[in-house]
């Protein structure tokens, strides 16, 4: 799923292949074959995809994960790819005869409240072609983020019994990490895996530089990090998100979650009904977790940031 530590799954998957492949596990290129390189992710081979009669796109797909199953001493094939969890596509549909061909086959979602699924969506992707983060917000509150709609998507294609559902939340996280949680579900021998908490993969960046950015033109389309990395290069840290900011206010974070009650108590009734989850699915937020920031203070860090961009390029000018 979109902003739910996909990246650092993908970068473990990727750093990992060739320990997996030897405990029988297969993480295919990104043309969903059994060579390398391998980037620990298949975002690509689904989004160039996405436009293809779906009969055709199904079918190629069965033949491409059928190869892989049945490649010799292969025991478990990992796809991983943000955009299967989307509303707005028919990836599931081309599933459909892998998972009658298969009967082990299982999607594995991890799922992350709205309000900071959306910031971290507007942050990651939409601000770079977008103006307004509320106008966006106002465009796609209620749809992204929709979890019974997308899980009753794949259920209709596996079945309820091989989806499953992890909250994205860190104390209910093995070990509080997702790369740790998900290793769980991967065959064999764990000892040597490699899992590298000191990377920060695929940052988030801090509000003044997501206000900076928004309408201002800096990137080519929605996957252009260019301008982000350039700002990385001269702040380095300090142009990541520090864990308490916020944009939003409580009172803003608490109604864009109401938007999704329906969908988080039907997700909560199927799937956790039996555990210690709360009515609301995921824990609530509280005034105490953030730090608001106020506009005055992203344009004093901004200025700030701008001049200390300058001041890092005329030292290194220097030597």
């Amino acid at each position: 799923m979109n902003k739910t530590g996909s990246s650092a799954i993908q970068h473990f998957l990727r750093n990992n292949v060739e320990q997996l492949s030897s405990e029988g596990v297969v993480v295919p290129n990104l043309s969903m074959e059994i060579q390398p390189p391998v980037e620990g992710h298949h975002v690509w081979y689904f989004h160039e995809r996405r436009g293809a009669p779906r009969e055709i796109a199904k079918h190629e797909t069965t033949q491409k994960i059928r190869d892989l199953m049945t490649h010799p001493g292969v025991k478990q094939v990992i796809v991983s790819a943000e955009n299967l969890g989307s509303v707005d596509n028919d990836y599931a549909f081309w599933f459909i005869d892998i998972a009658k061909e298969f009967e082990d086959v299982e999607v594995i979602m991890y799922l992350r409240r709205q309000d900071d699924l959306l910031l971290s969506s507007w942050q990651q992707w939409h601000v770079k072609t977008g103006e307004d983060l509320w106008s966006w917000i106002a465009s796609c509150l209620g749809g992204l983020g929709n979890w019974r709609r997308v899980v009753e998507r794949w259920e209709a294609v596996l079945g309820r019994h091989r989806v499953r559902l992890r909250l994205f939340e860190r104390n209910r996280l093995k070990n509080g990490d997702v790369v740790d949680d998900f290793c769980q579900f991967i065959l064999g021998d764990h000892s040597a895996f490699v899992n590298d908490r000191s990377v920060a993969v695929n940052p988030s960046y801090n509000e003044a530089i997501v206000d900076l950015v928004a309408g201002g033109g800096f990137f080519k389309d929605a996957h252009d990090n260019e301008f982000y990395k350039f700002l990385e290069h001269y702040l380095d840290d300090a142009s990541h998100r520090r864990s308490r900011e916020s944009v939003l206010t409580i009172d803003q974070r608490l109604a864009i979650i109401a938007r999704y009650a329906a969908s988080n108590s039907w997700v909560r009734e199927h799937y956790f009904a039996s555990s210690d989850t709360p009515e609301t699915l995921f824990a609530l937020p509280r005034a105490s977790d953030y730090d608001v920031v106020t506009s005055e203070d992203l344009r004093k860090e901004q200025v700030q940031m701008l001049a200390r961009v300058l001041f890092e390029m005329h030292k290194r000018g220097k030597k």
